[in-house]
């Protein structure tokens, strides 16, 4: 980070999404030299990154330099396809209109002259952790209700499970049926919105998450109601909550866990006679 403000001075800014990136902004103070955050507002975030945003202005006494969607753009964006195109066209148009455009314009001289920086490349996410623990430095609030990925309010990020990857938490239940997208069995849970999964599935879901950490199984859960529900009815035949389903990494099917036991034993015995 040194190195970086040193050779660039302000013409160098951390990006900034409002989740453990604030590890940059603690490391840029530490070096003790003049430094510049910006930050995307899509218009879609969460409530709690928007505190978060102000809590860090006043955590270190800097102002966040924010860039906006081009009103006009997203206005015709709605216009044509609605709120939640989305959902409809893999997020491609919507984020160019409210993230990858409104980035590039803020660049003096365009695109082309976009060099990235990143002095965390190497660094393991425990680790960065275990730094903003260490160094008493403020976190987005979603983090401590399990929601490791965030993204936009609209998109609603689920919170994730020992051994899952913190994007596993994104939307896109229509990517468990992609073989493409799948390097592991999966043993995925649906459960509707708003349900307490942690606390409900304390025993045995999480013991069972901990249990399958670094075998090549990925435990978790996704929402199968509200917009997902036609897919997952349709593409999944699910029609009660919850349903456990596991996912052979080498087919394009899910197999429904068959039993009303939900003990270790009985999933672990279910998960061994597919893998």
């Amino acid at each position: 980070m040194d190195k970086a403000l040193e050779k660039f001075g302000d013409d160098i800014a951390i990006a900034f999404s409002g989740a453990e990136d604030v590890a940059l902004i603690e490391y840029a103070k530490l070096t003790g030299r003049p430094f510049r955050v910006f930050s995307l507002d899509t218009g879609r975030l969460n409530p709690e990154t928007y505190h978060f945003f102000d809590q860090v202005e006043k955590h270190y006494g800097i102002r966040i330099e924010y860039m906006f969607p081009d009103a006009v753009e997203v206005q015709a964006l709605v216009r044509n396809k609605g709120l939640f195109s989305f959902y409809e066209d893999g997020h491609q148009e919507c984020c160019r209109v409210r993230k990858v455009d409104p980035v590039f314009e803020g660049l003096d001289v365009g695109a082309g002259s976009l060099i990235k920086w990143n002095p965390m490349a190497n660094v393991e996410g425990q680790d960065v952790w275990k730094f903003l623990r260490t160094m008493d430095v403020p976190v987005n609030s979603l983090h401590s209700k399990g929601y490791i990925s965030i993204l936009v309010a609209s998109l609603a990020t689920r919170p994730v499970l020992p051994g899952q990857h913190e994007r596993e938490g994104r939307p896109g239940i229509e990517n468990l049926l992609k073989l493409e997208n799948r390097r592991n069995h999966g043993l995925w849970c649906s459960t509707p919105h708003g349900a307490n999964f942690a606390k409900v599935w304390k025993h045995p879901m999480l013991k069972l998450a901990d249990k399958l950490a670094g075998s090549g199984v990925k435990v978790g859960k996704f929402r199968a109601d509200g917009d997902q529900k036609e897919f997952s009815k349709q593409e999944l035949q699910l029609g009660s909550f919850p349903t456990i389903l596991f996912f052979p990494k080498h087919s394009s099917r899910p197999i429904k866990y068959p039993s009303e036991k939900r003990d270790v034993d009985s999933l672990m015995t279910f998960v061994n006679a597919l893998r």
